[in-house]
């Protein structure tokens, strides 16, 4: 997030970024609840040190003088050697993530690579990279845009936020996009409303814990807020929803919140159900803007998921039954439901039950391509956790299983041609696989 801010307000470019310029401190101390995550399991801040020459590297013209293991390779090159603003950073960042990710710099063989500016620039443009012990689809494939020889194909600082976050409501089911963007002082156009009540609902629960008076001062601007919110169609939904959730999350860390607005939203949330779920068809959810706060490939039947399965809360239905008998909803919209219990399993329950529940989706709503291409996604990843994969080769995968994930990649291309996800795993798995 920072260095998005940064690039986007005059800095070209670190010049140096290896891992002995970044630095962490424990932040545990700074938390009143130490008990929730990210602090329960992960209580670091980052910095980013060494900034002394930000920006020389390219108007003085050094540019070979950085760690040659983490270096873009036009830095090194010997047909004109040049910094490019931020891609040549978004280099050495992808090599420090998959450093991270798999505990060893990911050249095939680095001694041999950093032996020379030449061979190291030369292992680059070959993409010598060993990068199959990351088990994420999206890491893997973000690392691999980082690597690009060619550095107008790398992606910005700030598409690198939206998939890092993606990652971390997948693995986590924590979704920090929205506050990381309340941070952020871009402006927006069609999201502007779904921000707004973000930021506002954040605002509420900082002051848990700042005493009767500013704790009441802020839940009732909240509860305002929300009463101006006419819920028509699934937009103004997601806005409401917004305001709700963070209605209901301070009441779990405050005594000021009146019951009778929680059961208000208990209420509305129950009605809502019906009113926008209950004939929603995909024509409908296809045609919605692209929110500029999701990441950009973010398929409608996922948001229309996340939206669902929030509302579910709110009404206080427990999600795995209200997916087993959705009274009310139109069947894509109680597809989408049982692929949120379809997450959820796979997150809290088993893999088996994750399975189940996809199965349900796909019954219920044939005609849409994520369950498809989930399916195939968790089978493979399933398959390397059990199979301990970084000890087997990926090919030794049964045919009988892979034909199966392949069968159900193919279908989602054929539903959805214009998705690049599953036609991009669908050529990989087909070049290791063989057709």
């Amino acid at each position: 997030m920072g260095y998005a801010t940064v690039y986007e307000n005059g800095l070209e470019g670190h010049g140096d970024l290896k891992p002995s310029n970044l630095l962490y401190s424990a932040t545990s101390h700074n938390w009143k609840d130490r008990t929730t995550w990210p602090c329960s399991e992960y209580p670091w801040l980052i910095k980013v040190a060494d900034l002394g020459w930000a920006d020389a590297w390219r108007d003085l013209g050094f540019t070979n003088k950085v760690a040659r293991e983490y270096a873009a390779p036009e830095r090194l090159g010997n047909e004109g050697r040049r910094v490019v603003p931020q891609a040549s950073d978004i280099f050495s960042m992808g090599v420090i993530v998959a450093q991270l990710l798999l505990g060893h710099h990911p050249s095939k063989n680095l001694p041999a690579a950093i032996k020379s500016d030449g061979e190291w620039v030369r292992r680059a443009n070959r993409r010598e990279w060993d990068l199959n012990g990351i088990s994420s689809y999206l890491l893997r494939g973000l690392i691999e845009r980082c690597l690009q020889p060619n550095p107008e194909l790398r992606p910005s600082a700030r598409e690198c936020l939206i998939v890092l976050c993606e990652e971390l409501k997948d693995v986590y089911r924590q979704d920090i996009l929205l506050a990381l963007d309340c941070w952020s002082t871009e402006s927006r156009t069609w999201s502007s409303e779904v921000v707004g009540a973000s930021d506002a609902a954040r605002s509420l629960l900082l002051v848990a814990g700042l005493g009767e008076k500013e704790e009441g001062k802020a839940f009732g601007n909240l509860s305002n807020r929300l009463e101006t919110v006419k819920v028509v169609d699934f937009y103004s939904l997601e806005k409401w929803v917004v305001l709700a959730k963070g209605i209901t999350s301070f009441a779990s860390k405050s005594d000021v919140v009146d019951p009778p607005v929680i059961d208000k939203v208990r209420r509305e949330a129950r009605q809502y159900l019906g009113q926008i779920f209950g004939d929603l068809e995909r024509n409908t959810l296809y045609r919605l803007p692209q929110r500029p706060d999701f990441r950009p490939n973010v398929q409608p039947y996922e948001r229309l998921a996340e939206l669902i399965e929030t509302i579910v809360e709110l009404a206080g239905f427990d999600l795995y039954e209200f997916a087993e008998a959705p009274v009310g909803l139109s069947p894509i919209a109680a597809s989408a439901l049982a692929f949120c219990a379809a997450g959820d399993a796979r997150t809290y329950k088993s893999f088996n039950d994750a399975e189940t529940y996809l199965e349900l989706a796909i019954t219920r709503y044939r005609n849409e391509a994520a369950p498809y291409y989930f399916r195939a996604r968790w089978r493979e990843a399933h398959w390397k956790v059990k199979n301990f994969i970084e000890k087997k080769v990926f090919e030794s995968i049964p045919y009988r299983l892979h034909s199966a994930w392949v069968g159900d990649l193919e279908k989602a291309v054929e539903l959805q041609p214009e998705w690049n996800e599953p036609l991009q795993l669908l050529t990989e798995w087909r070049e290791r696989f063989g057709p």
